[in-house]
């Protein structure tokens, strides 16, 4: 675990790391790039839901609960659809894992960089789309 911190959500504890910085990379930019297109393009085929899957693996893979004494992480849908509670706390444990990665140290830094992001995600669609 790469500087572990302990959060709470609700009334469960978890133990969540930081991604290292190249796998962070590619997590934050490819990944979500796929995701996030698929909000731009409303095709949902199979391709962007393998992507949105890989996408919330690869960062729940960095969230760890206590299993009798041993954290073990939350690194298949199996574990995580039994040890978090639903798509609001998943979606929680996901900005936590990611807002420690990035060592964002207010919510609108992050905001700001999520919307500048879909930004450049927009024009390069856009881009796509009209060459032809």
């Amino acid at each position: 675990m790469l500087e572990p911190k302990v959060i709470q959500i609700g009334d469960r504890e978890y133990t969540i790391s930081k991604i290292p910085a190249f796998q962070a990379q590619q997590i934050l930019m490819f990944d979500t790039a796929s995701v996030l297109s698929s909000i731009i393009f409303p095709k949902f085929g199979a391709d962007t839901k393998q992507a949105a899957a890989s996408y919330c693996l690869e960062i729940m893979r960095h969230v760890y609960v206590d299993i009798g004494g041993n954290k073990v992480a939350l690194n298949s849908k199996a574990l995580i659809d039994n040890h978090v509670a639903g798509l609001s706390e998943l979606l929680q444990l996901q900005a936590e894992v990611v807002s420690h990665t990035i060592n964002f140290s207010s919510t609108d830094m992050i905001s700001s960089f999520l919307r500048d992001f879909a930004q450049v995600v927009k024009s390069k669609a856009s881009e796509a789309l009209t060459t032809s």
